[in-house]
Parts: structure tokens; C-alpha cells; sequence
């Protein structure tokens, strides 16, 4: 339920026409916004679901990931041109992770997106401009999901996705972030990055390595970030 401009609902119960100007002008309309929740009838067995800014993910529980909504950045995963599939109005499962791969994390950012996989490698896609898709560039609009190459070697079991910014939680209690932090996000202690800087692949935050802390879970908001901290290292 809420808006269903730019099919963020997955309803599919309106076709894009037009140019986008007159869309702007349909949002004076009242059937842009569904007031009760509503069922995606297209989508069954879902297992977690998160929302980005005009998007959202849905995850399966044989695996596989849907996504539906605005793909201006590349967020929904699905392909194309940055101005091509601008709306995705019904749940369409992202087939970049192959036939063999079964998703069991997913998280959805401000406009970029997480999956991690079921022998723990990440994947991002979306936009990546302040570094958070985590590739070693800063490119603006990823369409297709990308493997996180710098984590191979570790195995992730959480992805949580602010606005600019991306943590990874691995088996071993390690957390590693990327993207933006000038608002001291990263949790990087005194190394504060400027408003020119970004880290655009993961780095441990080494805070809890040396307070003998194991983190159990992370969360990020916007422009800050949470963890619980759920046993000390043996």
C-alpha cells in the first residue's frame, strides 16, 4: 500500500503512457495511491521483502529474488539503459545470478540494492556513485548485479544498505562497510572521510576487533548505522 507511482507496489494495475511530464501530472490522481494493504497476487512463498525509494525486492523461498518498481539507477537489477524499463509495474525475478544460485539475503538502499547468496558471496547493483556498490569505482548506474570481488574470499550472512552507504556482517563476526561516510557512517573512528572522499570497496571496521566484540546483526539508517554486539571473541 501507499504510492504506486512508477509501480514501487507491484500491482501492475497501470501501464506507463505518455511522457514522463504527464505523468507528473497524473499524480494528481487518486488512483495513484492505495490507501489498504493490497496482495501481490503475481508473488508466492515469500520468505523477506525490503523496499528502496520507489522500488522494492522480494525473495522467494526456493531463492529466487523479484523486483519491481523505479530502475533509473539499475536498482531493480533487471538490465537496460539507464532510461530504458524506467518502471517495472509487476514483480519480475532478476535472472542475473543464474540458474544455480539461490539467494538467501537481500537488503534495498535509497537506490541501490544487496543480495548474498547461499555460499555467501554479495552481490550489489544499482547506483553506486559515493562508492556503496562496493566494485572499486564510483559508477552511477549498475543494471545487472555484480559480485563484491574484494569479499570472495569471506563469508557473508547479513547485507544491510543505507542511502550511500553498505555493511556486510560475515560468518566470523567481521563487518565491513563502503561508500560514503563523511558523516562518520563507516564507524572508522578518526579516519573520517572528507566530503570528497568515498570508499568504494569493503573495509573492516576494526573498532570491534579491538574491543573483543563479535557483531550479531547490523542495521543502516540513512546516514548512520546500528549493530548488537552478541558475544566476545574467543
Amino acid at each position: 500500500w501507499g504510492s504506486k507511482y512508477e509501480g514501487a507496489l507491484g500491482l501492475g494495475s497501470r501501464e506507463r503512457t505518455g511522457d514522463y511530464a504527464s505523468d507528473e501530472t497524473d499524480l494528481q490522481d487518486d488512483n495513484y495511491y492505495v490507501q489498504t494493504p493490497t496482495l501481490v497476487g503475481t508473488l508466492a512463498d515469500v520468505v523477506d521483502a525490503k523496499c528502496g525509494n520507489s522500488f522494492s525486492l522480494a525473495l522467494t523461498k526456493d531463492g529466487k529474488l523479484y523486483s519491481f518498481g523505479a530502475g533509473d539507477y539499475g536498482q531493480t537489477g533487471l538490465g537496460g539503459g539507464s532510461s530504458s524499463d524506467r518502471y517495472t509495474r509487476t514483480p519480475t525475478q532478476i535472472k542475473a545470478f543464474g540458474p544455480t544460485q539461490k539467494i538467501v539475503k537481500i537488503d534495498a538502499g535509497l537506490y541501490h540494492s544487496a543480495a548474498i547468496t547461499e555460499d555467501g558471496k554479495v552481490f550489489t547493483w544499482g547506483y553506486g556513485k559515493d562508492g556503496q556498490c562496493g566494485h572499486g569505482d564510483r559508477v552511477v548506474h549498475t543494471p545487472i548485479p555484480q559480485q563484491v570481488r574484494r569479499m570472495s574470499k569471506n563469508q557473508a550472512i547479513e547485507v544491510s544498505c543505507g542511502d550511500g552507504h553498505t555493511a556486510v556482517l560475515c560468518r566470523d563476526g567481521e563487518l565491513y562497510v563502503f561508500g560514503r561516510g563523511r558523516d562518520g557512517q563507516l564507524g572508522r573512528g578518526d579516519q573520517l572521510e572528507s566530503v570528497a572522499s568515498y570508499r568504494t570497496e569493503p573495509l573492516p571496521i576494526e573498532f570491534f576487533t579491538r574491543h573483543n566484540l563479535r557483531v550479531g546483526q547490523v542495521a543502516l539508517g540513512g546516514y548512520h548505522s546500528l549493530v548488537l554486539t552478541n558475544s566476545k571473541r574467543r
